[in-house]
């Protein structure tokens, strides 16, 4: 799944990059399935810290692929929406921090791929758009979980519902996008960012990440989550390296252990 899925190092910063132009990323089933395999060995590899997803061609993703889609049984599009869910799951829950590098479309299911991200960069022409209404179907991917974890439920609403394309300077202003680029910009942008974060503390944004990803929480549930948590993080070199800095007044040099 190589050809449709490339993976390239900057330093502790994978930048994994939907490469199937032709169907401007849409998630085809060689994407997804290229997907999975890279973010599956990046989880393993103690050298990346961060990782950037974009896309090829000036596509993020347009969306899925339903261009060959014949007559499916309900069973069919339960096992089909389940392979998917798996992608976005390995996104929510990986234990490096990703961030989503966006030109043009980010459309149905790349809108729902951007989002399960951690980070939002958007070039000053990427779009957005929840296009599910607009072939009859629900939003899937996770995007009722992680779209109103930026947008209010009003704007999530009027996101799902009206399916209108949303520019990216508009996107910033809902919540969609975190940072904006310009015009083919967005993945310089989104390795300044996860250059910092690869030289953060690997083990407090790994515990952070996976806090987030069970939101929402009720507050007994968050007190227990931290006691384990710092528990865990104080044994580390990294804390140790964290405290000694503060003391010393220097910048602190995290080795993500």
């Amino acid at each position: 799944m190589q050809e449709f899925v490339d993976v390239w190092r900057d330093g502790g910063v994978a930048v994994i990059t939907l490469n199937a132009p032709a169907k401007r990323n849409a998630l085809i089933p060689e994407v997804r399935k290229g997907l999975l395999a890279a973010l599956d060995d990046l989880a393993a590899d103690a050298a990346c810290r961060a990782i950037v997803m974009t896309g090829a061609g000036g596509y993020f993703c347009a969306g899925g692929d339903i261009s060959n889609t014949g007559p499916l049984t309900a069973l069919e599009v339960r096992e089909r929406v389940k392979l998917q869910q798996m992608l976005i799951e390995k996104i929510v829950r990986h234990s490096k921090p990703i961030i989503a590098a966006v030109e043009g479309p980010a459309f149905g299911a790349g809108l729902a791929l951007a989002t399960a991200c951690d980070f939002v960069i958007g070039g000053a022409t990427a779009s957005f758009c929840a296009a599910y209404g607009k072939i009859g179907v629900l939003p899937d991917l996770g995007l009722f979980w992680s779209l109103p974890q930026r947008v209010s439920i009003g704007t999530f609403r009027e996101i799902v519902m009206f399916c209108e394309v949303i520019s990216a300077p508009l996107a910033q202003t809902m919540g969609i996008v975190d940072h904006l680029a310009p015009e083919g910009g967005a993945l310089d942008l989104a390795l300044q960012r996860a250059a910092r974060l690869a030289v953060a503390a690997t083990s407090s944004i790994s515990l952070t990440k996976a806090l987030l990803a069970r939101a929402p929480l009720d507050l007994q549930t968050v007190f227990a989550a931290e006691i384990d948590g710092q528990a865990v993080l104080s044994t580390t070199e990294d804390a140790r390296e964290g405290i000694r800095a503060f003391a010393e007044r220097r910048p602190a040099q995290f080795k993500g252990c």
